[in-house]
C-alpha cells in the first residue's frame, strides 16, 4: 500500500475513534459482510460518421482530413501501380510512347492513368467498357476541367484525395497542398529516383528533391570560355542545390507544388525580365518547380533591401562568390556575342546593385533561398 493510501486509511480512523472512545468497555458490532454490487456497463455513444457530399472548394482541414479518414465515394487504391495496356477503343496516335497503369477500383469501375512524362490523365473503364476522363479528381476543386486527352469528361472525383490547405516544410516554407492540376515530376515510368520523405498528410505525401546541380547546362547560354565554365561548376553547383516539394498520391505519382520562400517579395526585375529564377534554373520552366538553397552563405556578404511583413528581402553583393561567378559568365556572353555588348562593361559592383541575385535565410535558419534575374540566368531564352 503507497503513503497516499496509508493517509487516507489514518484519517478514516480518527473520525470514528471519537465516538469508538466515549463507550470504550462496550463491545464494538462488527457489520456483516455484503455481496459487492458491480454496476452495469453504461452503454458506449456510437459516433456519428459524417458524410461530405458534393465538391468543397471551401473545406476546412478538418472536412479534408474526414475526408480522406472514411471517403463516400467509393474509390479503393492498389497498394502499387500495375501497368497495363492502353484501353481499348481510344485514339492516342499523339501519345503513342505514354504508359498506362492500373492505380484502383471504384466499385466495379477501374482506375487508371496515362502517364506521359509530366503529363498525366486519370482514366475511368466501367463495366461495358465505357472510357471517360476524371479531369478534376480533387474534392476542392470546385468544377471539372478541360480535358487532355479526346474522351468525355467525368465529374468524378476522389475524397481520398483531400488535403489540408497548407503543409509547412521542414526548412519553413508554407506549402498550398491543393493542387488545381496533373503536372507531375515523378511517376512510374519516369522516376526520379529515390525522394526523401517529409511527412505523410491525409492519403497523401509531402516529399522532397534536392538536386545539387545534375541538370543544369552551363554551356546552354552560348561557347563560354573554359576558364567562365570553371569558375561556374567549381562555385555554384558545389554552393547551391535546387529543392522541390511535391505530393505523392494514390495514384502512384507526384504532383509538383508551388514553393515561394519570398512569399512575392522581390524588387522589379525590370521590363528585360520576367522575374527572378532559381540559380541552377534546371527545368527552364515551372515544372518542376526549383528553388535554390545555399547552406553556406557568410551574412557579410548581403545586404538588407527590405525587411518585409513576412521575410526579410537581401540583394547579394560583390563581394558574394555567386555574383562574381555570374557576372563572369556575362561578360563572356557578351564578348561572344550572346547578350548585348555593352554587358561587358559593367563592373561586378553594378551587377550586385541591379540586384543581380536576391535571397532570404530559411526560417530554421539552415541557410538561404537564393535566385538571380531572369535575364542573367545561363538559361536565358530557353
Amino acid at each position: 500500500m503507497g503513503l497516499g493510501a496509508r493517509t487516507i486509511t489514518v484519517l478514516a480512523c480518527a473520525t470514528w475513534a471519537i465516538a469508538a472512545c466515549a463507550s470504550a468497555t462496550e463491545p464494538v458490532a462488527t457489520a456483516s459482510p455484503t455481496e459487492p454490487v458491480i454496476a452495469s456497463p453504461m452503454p458506449s455513444a456510437t459516433p456519428t460518421l459524417v458524410v461530405y457530399e458534393g465538391r468543397n472548394p471551401d473545406m476546412t482541414d478538418d472536412e479534408a482530413v474526414a475526408r480522406a479518414a472514411h471517403p463516400g465515394t467509393g474509390e479503393v487504391w492498389l497498394d502499387e501501380p500495375v501497368k497495363v495496356e492502353p484501353p481499348a477503343g481510344l485514339d492516342l496516335a499523339y501519345r503513342e510512347n505514354a504508359s498506362w497503369y492500373h492505380v484502383g477500383d471504384r466499385g466495379s469501375t477501374e482506375i487508371l492513368v496515362m502517364d506521359d512524362f509530366v503529363l498525366n490523365a486519370v482514366v475511368e473503364v466501367d463495366d461495358d467498357g465505357a472510357l471517360s476522363e476524371v479531369t478534376s479528381p480533387w474534392p476542392h476543386a470546385d468544377a471539372v476541367a478541360e480535358p487532355s486527352i479526346p474522351l468525355p469528361v467525368s465529374d468524378v472525383y476522389y475524397d481520398s484525395l483531400a488535403l489540408p490547405r497548407t503543409w509547412t516544410s521542414p526548412d519553413g516554407v508554407t506549402l498550398e497542398l491543393r493542387p488545381d492540376h496533373m503536372l507531375s515530376w515523378d511517376s512510374p515510368s519516369e522516376s526520379w529516383g529515390p525522394l526523401a520523405a517529409s511527412a505523410r498528410v491525409a492519403t497523401a505525401e509531402v516529399v522532397r528533391l534536392t538536386d545539387g546541380g545534375s541538370g543544369w547546362a552551363v554551356m546552354a547560354a552560348g561557347p563560354l570560355d573554359p576558364a567562365t565554365v570553371t569558375v561556374l561548376e567549381s562555385v555554384v553547383p558545389g554552393r547551391v542545390e535546387d529543392v522541390s516539394y511535391g505530393l505523392r498520391l494514390p495514384l502512384g505519382f507526384v504532383v509538383h507544388l508551388v514553393m515561394d520562400p519570398f512569399t512575392g517579395m522581390r524588387p522589379d526585375a525590370g521590363s528585360d525580365s520576367t522575374g527572378y529564377t532559381s540559380l541552377l534554373d534546371q527545368a527552364c520552366g515551372d515544372t518542376p518547380d526549383w528553388r535554390s538553397f545555399g547552406s553556406d552563405e557568410d551574412t557579410s556578404d548581403w545586404e538588407l533591401v527590405d525587411p518585409g511583413d513576412e521575410v526579410p528581402l537581401y540583394r547579394a553583393l560583390d563581394s558574394n562568390p555567386l555574383v562574381q561567378a555570374f557576372h563572369a559568365a556575362r561578360v563572356d556572353m557578351a564578348e561572344h556575342g550572346f547578350v548585348e555588348a555593352s554587358d561587358a562593361n559593367v563592373s561586378v559592383a553594378d551587377f550586385a546593385a541591379l540586384p543581380a541575385i536576391i535571397g532570404t535565410p530559411a526560417p530554421d535558419g539552415s541557410g538561404w533561398w537564393i535566385e538571380i534575374r531572369s535575364d542573367l540566368s545561363l538559361r536565358y531564352g530557353c
